[in-house]
């Protein structure tokens, strides 16, 4: 065994515990372990004196070969866990004597992956309902501005069906004045207007009737306008509450994003090779 070999042997331990992750130290020469430190709960172990080509495909092997440090991640196929394992030759006096053989498991890696991958794409789903949420809210407040315009107009027909029950009311007035007038001059005929008052008659009781009919209608023009008023006071209120629903949705909608673009981060990060 030659002198650098020997040298991290003896540094093996110390080296395990200064990396932060869970991490299995193999040391070899170019054809067989030396030394080699598992981690507790993995059945994973390689005797001393285990050929290095006792592992199929093994990165030691490909790394002594290429005479460079390579670093690759595999499943849990092999051994059982996940892991990224990465090689490094050993030189002495110019020409490789060993190698150096890190495998850190990165089962925490591919949980974080999974979870990452879940929460971009729920966020995406909550971005999409919020997204048709926001569009049914606005199409609703675009109803609601409509019906709005529907009362105002409403109410400028009430004063269009106002003004005609005035002008009857007018009318009115003016009949029953001439059948007033009417009346007086067919006392002064005598039996000659006694017909004639009789129709004069019948247009003051058409002209009282119009004007009680007038004043009914007023009066239940009153009660609509009323109750139209009232109703367009509740759509303003209600327009302005889908305003600030709308408002919230957007906002919704932005942290949704903000959450998708943060998961896709995370695992961006997760799924780079550090």
């Amino acid at each position: 065994m030659t002198g650098k070999l020997h040298m991290f042997l003896e540094t093996m331990e110390t080296y395990q515990k200064a990396i932060a992750d869970d991490s299995i130290i193999a040391i070899t020469d170019r054809e067989k372990f030396i030394g080699y430190l598992s981690i507790p709960g993995l059945a994973v172990n390689f005797p001393m004196g285990t050929p290095i080509d006792a592992i199929p495909n093994s990165i030691t092997r490909k790394a002594l070969n290429a005479q460079t440090t390579l670093r690759e991640e595999r499943g849990p196929e092999a051994f059982g866990f996940p892991y990224v394992a990465t090689a490094t030759p050993i030189w002495e006096n110019g020409e490789i004597v060993g190698a150096l053989t890190v495998s850190t498991t990165t089962a925490k890696m591919t949980t974080l992956r999974g979870v990452s991958e879940h929460l971009a794409a729920s966020a995406e789903q909550m971005t999409a309902t919020t997204e048709q949420l926001a569009g049914a809210s606005a199409e609703m407040a675009e109803q609601v501005r409509a019906l709005a315009a529907e009362s105002e107009q409403v109410l400028r027909e009430l004063d269009n069906i106002r003004s005609i029950a005035q002008l009857v009311k007018e009318v009115s007035e003016q009949s029953h004045l001439l059948g007033l007038n009417a009346a007086i001059e067919a006392a002064r005929a005598g039996e000659h207007g006694r017909g004639f008052n009789v129709v004069a008659g019948e247009v003051r009781k058409m002209a009282e009737q119009s004007k009680s009919s007038a004043a009914s209608i007023d009066g239940e023009l009153d009660n609509i306008e009323a109750a139209v008023k009232r109703m367009n006071a509740d759509i303003r209120g209600i327009t302005a509450k889908f305003g600030v629903h709308v408002a919230s949705i957007k906002e919704l909608q932005a942290a949704y994003e903000h959450v998708a673009a943060s998961a896709d981060d995370i695992l961006q990060a997760a799924r780079t090779p550090q």
